[in-house]
């Protein structure tokens, strides 16, 4: 088992984003601390050709443009803290109502303008006798 970590880009503010490769004689996983976005994962079909069966990305400039944000399909990305549509960005609970940012039409979407998807998670890289991962933490 194997893990690598590259620089996959920097956000306007500058801050650095890591991508991590994890991989095994058969499978490569990669996963960036932004967005917890899984980018590729790249694994051998029925024939054994190795192929990437995620839609993604191979660098960070493509996740945070114009043009992927105008139509933000959350490609691998985690979502959250609610998944789905909120109706009108208004839930209640136990009678108090709390408005959502609006970001799909009149509603709240997958955690709203500044979701988990666009966060930079705290990554801490595991490495131990046969087996290798990615903590991620927000």
């Amino acid at each position: 088992m194997k893990l690598e970590q590259t620089l996959f880009g920097n956000l306007k503010d500058g801050r650095d984003v890591k991508l991590f490769a994890l991989s095994n004689n058969t499978t490569t996983f990669k996963i960036s601390n932004y967005g917890a976005i899984i980018t590729s994962i790249e694994m051998p079909d029925k024939n054994g050709n190795i192929d990437n069966i995620v839609c993604g990305f191979d660098n960070l400039a493509m996740y945070i443009s114009d043009e992927y944000l105008g139509s933000y399909p959350y490609f691998g990305a985690i979502i959250g803290r609610f998944g789905n549509r909120i109706a009108n960005g208004n839930l209640e609970i136990d009678g108090k109502t709390y408005k959502m940012s609006i970001n799909n039409g009149p509603n709240h979407l997958h955690g709203g303008l500044t979701g988990f998807d666009k966060k930079l998670w705290n990554a801490e890289a595991i490495e131990e006798t046969g087996k290798v991962g990615v903590k991620l933490t927000y």
